[in-house]
């Protein structure tokens, strides 16, 4: 239960006080991670049963369940949805980079082209006893 607290009536020392242990799942979460990097969509449904006790068939949500959740949203949520997206839209529009092209001494072109991925998947290769990440937009 969340403990309730009157500002007037505690010290602040109190209000950010610990009780509970501390524990550090820093290396269970790398083992997970590992787990699910190696075995794909198979340790990522293994995981599922075992935190949430069920797994779906698959991980991505459909069209029509994307449809049949927003039929049955409340509308005023809708509309909190709706701002928030504008919200962050129009943030990450300040951070679009442009394409440009420098064409400052004859027979010099130089520029960038910026193409957007459709989407990114993560995945390891091995390349004698290091294994590294990458991504790739090709999957």
């Amino acid at each position: 239960m969340i403990r309730t607290y009157a500002y007037k009536d505690i010290k602040i020392e109190e209000i950010f006080a610990r009780e509970e242990e501390k524990t550090n799942v820093a290396d269970v979460v790398a083992e997970i991670i590992a787990e699910v990097r190696k075995g794909g969509d198979a340790a990522l449904k293994r995981y599922a049963e075992q935190f949430d006790g069920a797994a779906p068939a698959v991980f991505e949500v459909s069209k029509e369940e994307r449809a049949a959740a927003y039929a049955q949203a409340d509308a005023a949520f809708l509309e909190i949805l709706k701002e928030a997206a504008a919200h962050i839209r129009a943030f990450h529009e300040k951070q679009k980079r442009t394409d440009f092209v420098l064409t400052e001494r004859e027979g010099v072109v130089l520029g960038q082209k910026i193409i957007p991925l459709d989407r990114v998947r993560s995945e390891e290769r091995r390349v004698g006893k290091e294994c590294r990440s990458r991504w790739s937009p090709y999957h």
